[in-house]
């Protein structure tokens, strides 16, 4: 699974830019609490310059600069306990909300479930993996 989420960001936070441009609002978090790696910089959409970085704050610091955007960055594993929290500003009522899931482990994907079941419909997920030579969605 590794790279989709990497991979990912890119292609949102310009649809971020262009829904931006006719006035909806986007409000875009990154949590990730994996560091970047030699290993990552190989396969991943990463640099030798971030190595050592969390892969959230890489991405919404790099984004943010190139589109102007206010991505927030979470270098922490996804907590049920601190979602609230970090969503605080998005308004259940103003439209969709999305949780768009790329990680790598069931204990991360159960918690997202749980925070989904528990909304009530706030807030919907669009789960994402892939293998050497599959993927899902």
């Amino acid at each position: 699974m590794e790279g989709t989420r990497s991979a990912l960001a890119p292609p949102l936070a310009r649809l971020a830019n262009h829904l931006r441009s006719k006035s909806v609002t986007v409000k875009m978090l990154f949590v990730d609490h994996d560091v970047i790696e030699r290993r990552n910089v190989l396969r991943q959409n990463f640099t030798e310059h971030e190595m050592g970085c969390f892969k959230a704050d890489a991405l919404s610091f790099r984004l943010n600069a190139t589109f102007g955007l206010d991505i927030m960055a979470v270098p922490a594993a996804f907590s049920v306990e601190h979602f609230d929290e970090w969503t605080a500003g998005c308004d259940p009522r103003a439209g969709a909300n999305l949780i768009i899931s790329a990680v790598n482990n069931h204990v991360a994907r159960t918690a997202i479930a749980r925070v989904v079941q528990s909304s009530n419909g706030r807030w919907y997920c669009l789960d994402l993996g892939n293998e050497q030579h599959s993927g899902q969605v």
